[in-house]
């Protein structure tokens, strides 16, 4: 089941239509971006989202653009535990990381 699938039976089809359907996972950490029309229920899509994805305890929104000597892009915890902050596991290196103070790709 998809994030459009899950958001169906409580959005309007207008609604729907304006849901990003990608997102990124950090590891405990979702990132996705809010259209304009749709930042009064943010929450909503922040539950949606932990709803399938069991290992998703936070959800951001993209808050801003690329910018400074690192290209950090900042986040606004939209839903789930308060933290930026996550684990991440690559290639068996597990690194402690701040989705606020990085740049990840």
């Amino acid at each position: 089941m998809n994030l459009r699938d899950v958001l169906k039976d409580k959005f309007s089809e207008e609604e729907v239509k304006h849901v990003v359907g990608s997102f990124d996972i950090i590891g405990t950490i979702a990132i996705i971006d809010v259209p304009e029309e749709l930042k009064e229920r943010e929450s909503e899509i922040a539950d949606a989202i932990m709803s399938i994805n069991k290992n998703v305890r936070t959800v951001c929104r993209r808050a801003g653009e690329h910018s400074g000597e690192f290209r950090v892009r900042p986040v606004v915890v939209i839903g789930g535990e308060r933290t930026t902050e996550t684990y991440y596991v690559e290639s068996g290196a597990r690194m402690h990381l701040d989705v606020n103070k990085v740049y990840f790709t």
